[in-house]
Order: structure tokens, then sequence, then C-alpha cells
């Protein structure tokens, strides 16, 4: 197995004659910055960006079409990969881009750069919140109320103006 490697979800190295030439990694965080009333500026939250890598890739020029077919159907079906290099391993990447360049410099096979994103995944939890435990109780959930129609308006628009005008003198 080659130091630097694409790995599928067992840990099996896959599209193994393709030669990686480069891998270039970007773990980014990002800072909540407000300002205090004196004007500075204070950074209280970070969050974790997803890591994003690049590798530059030459296919063997004996099966570079097999190699290429492999890539994008692996990008089609969203596959799960991890990518292990010299300082560390990263799961849950897929793969965003797979551009390729082909050149008469490399005549008999192909220089592809292939894109990867990680990708966070969560769990959406939800439960009822009893209407007695809401503060305002006018924000209590109305699915056993019914429809609720606006109150009748016995008057007219020129009449609530006629009686405003009359009011003021």
């Amino acid at each position: 197995m080659d130091v630097t490697a694409i790995l599928d979800e067992n840990g099996e190295q896959i599209f193994s004659t393709a030669r990686i030439l480069k891998a270039s990694t970007t773990p980014t965080n990002t800072y909540a910055q407000h300002p205090l009333e004196d004007g500075t500026v204070i950074s209280d939250n970070k969050i974790r960006n997803q890591t994003r890598i690049n590798m530059s890739v030459i296919l063997d020029s004996n099966d570079y079409p097999e190699t290429y077919k492999s890539i994008k159907e692996a990008s089609n079906n969203s596959t799960r990969f991890i990518i292990q290099t010299r300082v560390d391993n990263y799961d849950n990447m897929y793969i965003e881009a797979y551009p390729n360049e082909e050149s008469a410099d490399i005549y008999d096979t192909i220089g592809i750069s292939i894109d990867f994103i990680e990708q966070f995944f969560g769990t959406v939890e939800t439960a009822e919140l009893a209407s007695s435990d809401v503060a305002n109780q006018s924000d209590t959930d109305t699915n056993n109320r019914g429809e609720q129609l606006p109150a009748e308006v016995n008057t007219t628009l020129a009449q609530d103006i006629a009686s405003g005008i009359q009011g003021l003198f």
C-alpha cells in the first residue's frame, strides 16, 4: 500500500494503479466575532469547517480509461473514502470534483486533479413541548384547538375613520 492513498470504507486501497503526485489538505476553522461596546472585537466561538483535500494524480497508461470510469462512478454514487496521508487519516471524504488534463506531454495517459470534501453527519432529535412549559401561552401549539379564525369586525373602515375624527373635536 502507498503512504499516501485513497482507501475505501474497509481500509482497502482503491485506484491503486493511479500515482498520487501531490496531496494538499485544507483543514480550516471559522471564528465568530462580534464587537463590544468599547469597540474591541472578540471571538468567543469556533466552528470547525469541512476539510478539503486536493490530489494531483497521474493514471497508469495501461488502464487509465477504466480507472477514470471508476473515479466517475465513485463520484456519481457518493462513495465514502478515507484519505491516508503521511500525517493523518481523513474519514468521511467524498469526491467533489475530478477535472482531468490531456496533453501531448503525457500522450499515453491523463492527469487528473481529484478534490475531496469531508462530510459531517448529525442527528436530529425532536420532542414535543408541553404547553405548560411555554412561557408565553400565546406561543403554544394550536394542534388541539382547531382552526382559529380572526374575530368578526362589526364596523367598516369608513365608520372607524369617522369615529376617530369625531374623537378629535
